[in-house]
């Protein structure tokens, strides 16, 4: 519901183009990776009626050039605006690069000119001479940049001079502070970041990729005798420590509650658990062992998520789940959640009793904003003591710091944190440190380390294990290595039917693919590769897949081929390999291969034959490969 508010609030009236189009395929991409159908007459109107009228023109002229277009082509065809866009930004900032490389030397040219003209007389009748060789083209071209200038303001003062000349922000440090407000540090604009800037770039003054008010090269340059002296300066070891003594009068408690937790469709299945209010969350969050004591049921497809705390960055999937919290009227109120393996460790909480007691425990249950909205009663109260109380229908809820007593025995067994800090380090030392650090935690954000990926095949490769056999024909037999038991992909049975007629369609310009296509599957089903559907009973999960022909009449083997498409998308749900792990690449690396072929004399090529054709599937996970063929 968010997004579509984010989408509403879009203002075509947006003087960068480029910021509004991005800021739409960017809600675009976040509905379609949480399954909603973009193929909405509703959504259509709604995104035509974001674009400015010169760019809707030309969609709806690619649009009645290709009869079956979709939202996908409307993406691409936004995608590439953007990219030309992109390109014509790239030429004009290399042309006025070149403007102000022109204007340097003319500087230049004319500082030594006056330098002649102090010598003597006559030096000075030479110096006029050469000055008044070009005059027009001196007084017009700078004219012409200093126009550009005034349209070209500073981008950390809003200054009338070049980037890389602020004074009000002259270090490299300042100016990323600055940056960090929303800017891109590449081309300083603020509808993207550095990792997503298409901008090609280069420094004006060292030729590096990076833009020239970053240059530290330049910023050494300008320190001039004061960082030199900073450099050769060896100040003896100076060790800064310190002790800090944790008395312990004082002690905070996290907003936590204790409740009985309740499965909706099966209301006699509850459980007591620990809920964390969090206000700095948007979405709730229950871990995956409440919902399997629970019990509850999938209601969404997984989604991909990325957790970014103090011990680094990881990427998961979660899947969204429906559950109760009991008030105390006996009501019950239905909360949606993403699943996630853990939420914190133990924490400090109060016990609503007489007298209040701390306790430490380990959440179950994160409510964020949303969730904290459904359950409050009153806005929560500050106490004289420091504490906070909110007031939920589930009890009230206390969290804050308070005052600890401790008796005089207690003090002995204080805590004491010591630091210890070696202060003998140069300024331009301190700075590539920072710069270090700060690159680190740039590469730990973007997700550099892709553990979902790892996570993704030893699932699969542990399901594929615990499901192999090997039945009496010496086949093996295997199951599918779902994502979760639970999950039930899209029936998609209107899409396999609508696909196989389009096929049937094409094919009948062609009599020979259409025999060729009936005898592929009259092959299958006589070597048991396939079999008709028998029992037309309904199962937990029933899936139809589309297929179409793939001709490759070069081949001298196999000249046509059956494709199934386990990916395509409905409106009823996910489809098969949203459902699936993918499981780890089992082929050996290409480029092992090309070097071991070179240490023969001679190099053999061979087509194993429906190699794939050897693995048979469980029974139980068969109907979840339907799909429909002709009897001729």
């Amino acid at each position: 519901m968010e997004l579509y508010t984010r989408l509403q609030k879009l203002d075509k009236s947006e003087r960068n183009v480029v910021v509004l189009l991005r800021e739409l395929l960017n809600i675009l991409s976040q509905l379609k990776e949480l399954g909603e159908n973009l193929e909405t007459n509703q959504l259509w109107t709604t995104i035509t009626g974001k674009l400015p009228d010169y760019i809707l023109g030309n969609v709806i002229k690619e649009k009645l050039k290709k009869p079956e277009w979709t939202m996908q082509d409307t993406i691409t065809f936004l995608k590439e605006y953007i990219k030309v866009k992109d390109i014509l930004e790239v030429t004009k900032q290399m042309q006025e690069m070149e403007i102000r490389k022109n204007v340097r030397h003319l500087s230049k040219f004319s500082s030594q000119n006056a330098k002649f003209k102090s010598n003597s007389q006559g030096m000075e009748r030479m110096t006029i001479c050469a000055t008044r060789s070009k005059p027009h083209y001196g007084q017009s071209y700078t004219n012409r940049h200093e126009e550009r200038k005034k349209r070209l303001p500073c981008i950390f003062c809003d200054g009338n001079h070049w980037n890389d000349e602020c004074d009000i922000y002259p270090t490299v440090k300042e100016r990323l502070e600055k940056l960090k407000l929303g800017l891109c540090e590449l081309c300083m604009r603020k509808d993207h970041s550095q990792q997503t800037c298409a901008r090609k770039l280069k420094c004006f003054h060292c030729g590096s990729e990076h833009n020239s008010a970053l240059c530290k090269k330049q910023y050494e340059m300008k320190q001039g005798k004061d960082y030199q002296i900073d450099e050769r300066v060896k100040e003896s070891p100076k060790t800064v420590a310190a002790t800090m003594v944790d008395d312990g009068s004082r002690k905070t408690y996290m907003m936590c509650k204790e409740v009985k937790l309740i499965n909706p469709r099966e209301t006699g299945n509850t459980i007591k658990a620990l809920i964390f209010f969090d206000t700095g969350s948007d979405c709730n969050y229950v871990t995956e062992s409440i919902v399997n004591k629970l019990k509850l049921r999938q209601t969404s497809s997984n989604i991909r998520m990325v957790i970014t705390g103090m011990v680094g960055t990881r990427k998961c999937e979660s899947r969204k789940v429906t559950f109760g919290v009991q008030t105390l009227n006996g009501n019950v109120k239905n909360v949606q959640a993403y699943t996630v393996d853990s939420i914190l460790e133990r924490i400090p909480y109060l016990v609503n009793e007489k007298p209040e007691k701390g306790k430490w425990g380990k959440p179950d249950v994160l409510l964020g904003v949303e969730g904290i909205a459904d359950l409050i009663i009153r806005n929560p109260i500050k106490q004289s003591t420091g504490e906070i109380v909110m007031e939920t229908e589930v009890g009230v809820v206390t969290g804050g710091t308070r005052m600890v007593k401790r008796g005089i025995a207690e003090v002995e067994n204080n805590e004491f944190h010591k630091f210890k800090a070696n202060a003998n380090i140069t300024k331009k030392e301190s700075q590539l440190r920072m710069d270090q650090i700060e690159q680190t935690w740039k590469l730990e954000v973007i997700g550099i380390k892709d553990l979902m990926t790892e996570y993704q095949e030893d699932k699969a490769l542990e399901a594929f294990q615990k499901s192999l056999t090997v039945n009496s024909e010496g086949r093996c037999v295997v199951g599918w290595p779902w994502k979760n038991q639970e999950i039930t992909p899209a029936e998609g049975y209107g899409l396999a039917l609508g696909r196989l007629r389009s096929t049937i369609r094409r094919s009948k310009r062609s009599p020979e693919l259409l025999e060729c296509y009936d005898e592929y599957f009259k092959n299958l089903l006589e070597e048991g590769v396939i079999e008709k559907i028998k029992n037309q009973n309904e199962t937990s999960r029933i899936s139809y897949l589309p297929h179409q022909a793939v001709v490759t009449p070069q081949k001298s083997t196999t000249k046509l081929r059956v494709v199934f498409d386990a990916s395509a998308k409905t409106n009823e749900g996910p489809s098969l390999n949203e459902c699936l792990y993918k499981g780890p690449v089992m082929l050996p690396l290409l480029i092992g291969i090309l070097l071991r072929a070179r240490q023969g004399r001679y190099l053999v090529i061979a087509d194993v034959e429906k190699a794939f054709l050897q693995v048979s599937l469980k029974q139980e996970d068969r109907d979840v490969t339907r799909f429909f063929v002709v009897e001729r």
